[in-house]
């Protein structure tokens, strides 16, 4: 569900929260050791995710924040993975 919420919005009002808090989430996830192996398989499709609504032109200051903070603690998880959306990021 929290990468469902992971979308520019559409015009929903409730998007800058919704979407810090499943940064947020997604971020703080990755961070506990025991839930690595269980957020793995989906790093690309978050990765992916963070990578659009950062390149969003009104991101607003606490959510840029919170995807950079996520993308950081998702590449603990799996370095190689994150590091090819990182790219995708910085090459647009």
């Amino acid at each position: 569900m929290a990468i469902d919420n992971l979308t520019c919005g559409g015009g929903d009002a409730s998007y800058p929260v919704v979407c810090n808090n499943a940064c947020w989430f997604l971020g703080e996830v990755a961070a506990l050791s025991s839930n690595k192996d269980i957020i793995k398989p989906f790093l690309a499709q978050i990765g992916g995710k963070l990578s659009a609504l950062f390149q969003n032109q009104k991101l607003n200051k606490s959510l840029a924040m919170n995807i950079a903070i996520a993308f950081g603690r998702l590449g603990l998880v799996d370095p190689k993975e994150m590091a090819l959306n990182y790219l995708e990021l910085v090459t647009k």
